[in-house]
């Protein structure tokens, strides 16, 4: 496992623990998918998640 992918997985977890804090704070579902969704896009314009070459 190369360095990209262990901090592409990193990234990627921190997104889902923020959103999962964030679904179960609003109780909802819907909040999760969408803080998923946007963390995860803008995790990737600004350049955290890069996809492969």
């Amino acid at each position: 496992m190369g360095a990209r992918t262990k901090l592409n997985a990193a990234y990627l977890n921190g997104a889902l623990l923020v959103a999962a804090a964030i679904g179960v704070g609003c109780n909802s579902l819907t909040a999760f998918y969408l803080t998923a969704g946007a963390l995860i896009l803008l995790q990737t314009v600004v350049g955290g998640i890069r996809p492969g070459s």
